[in-house]
């Protein structure tokens, strides 16, 4: 989490609790980031005065999103931080998921995974201290399918990564000299 994001996601994460709209605006960042993104190359261009952004980006957003969500995305043009906004709504939605008690986590594995394997994954993730065991039945867990991890698995869930993959162990076998 590089700092300007943290800190813009928990300045507007902590005004949305104050006005009491956090849901809405968890709703609307993903709506706003992907309309910026159609506009990347106008909001970018340092031909078009911060004037024209504004007017740009309160076209497109007023009626559509909370007055805080409209401002805060005028802000980041004024602040010339606009670039930062998918990073800013992913650190919101981990404050906003943290808060509700939630705790994403992603698996790579090189195969499907049956619901009982899931469940025994659950259990060794929350035992490995990835999963919170307070909240280990509100843990989202994503499964991507990825072939190059041979076997065994890679979890990512709150910036720690656990890579117990085959192919990880295969190399550092390598790198300590050993023979495979």
């Amino acid at each position: 989490m590089t700092p300007v994001p943290a800190y813009y996601a928990k300045a507007l994460f902590d005004a949305s609790e104050k006005l009491g709209c956090t849901r809405a605006v968890a709703g609307e960042l993903p709506e706003v980031t992907a309309l910026a993104g159609g506009c990347g190359a106008y909001l970018r261009n340092p031909i078009f005065g911060d004037a024209e952004k504004t007017e740009l980006l309160t076209e497109l957003l007023s009626g559509r999103v909370s007055a805080l969500t409209l401002e805060f995305a005028l802000l980041l043009v004024k602040r010339r931080h606009l670039k930062h906004l998918p990073s800013i709504a992913d650190n919101f939605l981990r404050l906003n998921n943290n808060r509700l008690g939630y705790t994403d986590v992603k698996i790579k594995v090189p195969y499907e995974l049956p619901p009982e394997t899931l469940e025994v994954m659950r259990k060794k993730l929350t035992a490995m201290g990835l999963i919170p065991e307070l909240n280990a039945d509100k843990a989202r867990i994503t499964v991507e399918i990825d072939r190059d991890v041979i076997g065994g698995f890679v979890a990512y869930g709150e910036g720690t990564q656990i890579d117990a993959s085959l192919r990880t162990a295969l190399a550092k076998l390598r790198r300590r000299g050993g023979y495979i």
